[in-house]
């Protein structure tokens, strides 16, 4: 049977972490089309593939488990696997890791042809293994962790564990040293880049991004703050400079965000959060924002991103108002 790829496999990877795969040789009919699955939805993880014939187990599957990257663990228990030698050193090197205090690592039990813990527990004492049974207990906590019953039939929730874990090259993106792990779109980390008043005396704070979306190799991000309170004309100018982000190369666009862009990820976007400075330059009470319609006019939202069917003449408009940036990045550009 063609043994899938491993993280180590992947052309223009980018994410250096992955959860370690626990499993029997014998049951490989079982597992391996699993990990192509895996694989295929760009979920990162390392199994037995990488060993060669002179590495030594000790130190080479003990040092990929402790190694920084290794983000979690998922253990296909089956009959073969609770009597495998290997397996029982990677549950016990699993639980000198945990017992040392290390934090942030996600272990997941997925049953083959097992029914669950208490039937592992009595494989285990009708086998010459039974003295297993303590290093098999706690690392299932005595039955507290989730198990996956299924491993055909509940292969979103292994992916959805290896994401959250941060071991998915999919939902992987890095700008410069910030890392971005995303989940189903959403933001868990936030990039600095350029700046912006903050008072009235002009000190300036760097603008926080929220990402937002990524299509191909273009970044989508929005602004956390509305960074100041301008008149309609003003917003219709917005320039890089204003916010010192005129010599990024990595930069596409800048600009004020637009209604289609709040339609699109209306999930993700969050709302417009005003800063002090903005406040403290705006002379209505109403926490508003410009946002740019389709036809490149001004419309006024509220902080939750709704638009407010507000009346405008652009001519004559004194009315002051939030603005919340766009900022669209080719991380092919990135140095």
């Amino acid at each position: 049977m063609l043994k899938p790829g491993t993280y180590l496999d992947r052309v223009g990877r980018k994410n250096k972490k992955y959860i370690f795969i626990s499993y029997s040789h014998k049951d490989e009919k079982q597992v391996y089309p699993l990990l192509q699955k895996l694989y295929d939805a760009g979920i990162n993880y390392w199994y037995d593939k990488e060993l060669n014939d002179g590495d030594v187990w000790n130190e080479k599957v003990r040092d990929i488990i402790n190694s920084d990257n290794c983000a979690g663990a998922l253990f296909l228990l089956s009959s073969n696997s609770v009597t495998s030698k290997a397996v029982y050193r990677e549950a016990e090197t699993v639980n000198q890791l945990m017992a040392s205090g290390k934090e942030g690592f996600p272990i997941v039990p997925g049953y083959i042809d097992i029914s669950g813990y208490k039937d592992l527990m009595e494989k285990l004492l009708k086998s010459d293994c039974h003295n297993r049974i303590m290093e098999f207990a706690i690392l299932l906590k005595n039955e507290d962790r989730i198990a996956i019953m299924d491993i055909d039939a509940e292969i979103n929730r292994i992916i959805s564990f290896a994401e959250r874990a941060g071991a998915s090259e999919k939902n992987y993106i890095e700008i410069r040293d910030t890392q971005f792990t995303t989940k189903y779109g959403k933001k868990s980390d936030y990039y600095e880049l350029g700046k912006y008043p903050v008072d009235a005396t002009g000190k300036k704070s760097p603008i926080k991004w929220k990402l937002v979306a990524r299509e191909n190799n273009l970044l989508y991000l929005v602004s956390e703050y509305c960074l100041d309170f301008v008149e309609y004309g003003t917003a219709l100018s917005i320039s890089r400079q204003s916010f010192q982000l005129e010599n990024y190369d990595e930069i596409v666009a800048v600009k004020l965000i637009d209604n289609e862009t709040l339609r699109r990820y209306q999930d993700v976007v969050g709302p417009a959060v005003p800063t002090d400075y903005a406040d403290f330059r705006r002379s209505q009470n109403l926490r508003l924002f410009w946002v740019k319609d389709a036809d490149n006019e001004l419309k006024l939202f509220n902080n939750m991103n709704v638009n407010i069917d507000m009346d405008i003449d652009p001519e004559n408009c004194m009315f002051t108002a939030g603005i919340r940036l766009l900022l669209i990045i080719d991380d092919q550009k990135i140095i």
